[in-house]
């Protein structure tokens, strides 16, 4: 088994991160009003599963797919379901976009991600820039990102590291004619995310876009100019500025997911 969601015990055997319980096999009906995912379960019995994906899921809304989706036993959920996982073009793909960040921090805790080895700090969505917050800011000590006031709390004084690397993680579900394309959709929150990298790494400290493409069929990444030429003219500002990018693919099973390989980046999409 991996570890669980949220666990990040370095010196754990590289094999990702496990699902809290069974994913259970269904069809994919049909996806309404964003967040709601129509799923019919093995036994005929049909459930509305939380889709938890604010994207436009382009090339995945497949009604008749094959999908996967997770109970919750929480009372307090509104919907017992969740939508996770869909079969299409012959791979699986992983939709809930609550896990990437959680798979690149299993990923940096297993060693698999050796450019992001070596802080022994890890902090998850910890504000910065102009009103984001960044998925991981890794740390070289301290608590608290460099340049910060101490801060008091729990008792101890918490100390601002001497050195951080800000790392954005960016869920990648398109492929098209073999590469993992970037955004599907307008994204302006995630060109302002590229600006902001930009200044951290002006401010003299490291950046990491990591494009977690949530399937293994890619054979590499590139921005969807067409898309949204606006993230693509950002993105190649940002690698000329000094922001890394790491294009990672993702292996979906049923019980886990785990970082497979790195892809290469194209600065530019073959019809770009």
């Amino acid at each position: 088994m991996g570890a669980r969601l949220g666990d990040t015990t370095p010196g754990d055997p590289p094999v990702g991160l496990a699902y809290e319980g069974p994913l259970v096999a269904g069809t994919f009906l049909g996806r309404r009003k964003r967040f709601f995912a129509d799923v019919r379960l093995a036994d005929g019995t049909e459930v509305v599963a939380h889709c938890a994906n604010t994207g436009s899921m382009r090339g995945l809304d497949r009604p008749g797919a094959p999908c996967r989706v997770l109970h919750h036993a929480d009372p307090r959920r509104k919907l017992a379901w969740s939508l996770e996982q869909l079969h299409v073009d012959g791979t699986w793909v992983m939709v809930h976009t609550a896990r990437p960040n959680h798979v690149v921090r299993q990923a940096i805790a297993d060693g698999v991600l050796p450019s992001l080895a070596g802080w022994p700090v890890v902090r998850p969505e910890q504000p910065y820039g102009e009103r984001s917050r960044i998925d991981l800011l890794l740390l070289d000590g301290g608590d608290l990102a460099p340049g910060s006031a101490p801060v008091r709390r729990g008792g101890r004084v918490l100390q601002p590291a001497r050195r951080a690397c800000f790392v954005e993680v960016k869920n990648v579900t398109w492929v098209r004619d073999g590469v993992a394309c970037f955004p599907d959709a307008v994204s302006d929150r995630g060109t302002r995310h590229l600006r902001e990298l930009t200044a951290v790494v002006a401010g003299g400290q490291r950046a990491v876009v990591v494009l977690h493409v949530a399937r293994d069929d890619a054979h590499a990444f590139a921005p969807a100019d067409d898309t949204d030429p606006a993230w693509g003219a950002a993105f190649r500002d940002a690698l000329d500025a000094g922001v890394e990018a790491l294009a990672v693919t993702v292996d979906v099973s049923a019980t886990h997911l785990r970082v497979a390989r790195t892809l290469p980046i194209r600065r530019f999409a073959a019809s770009g």
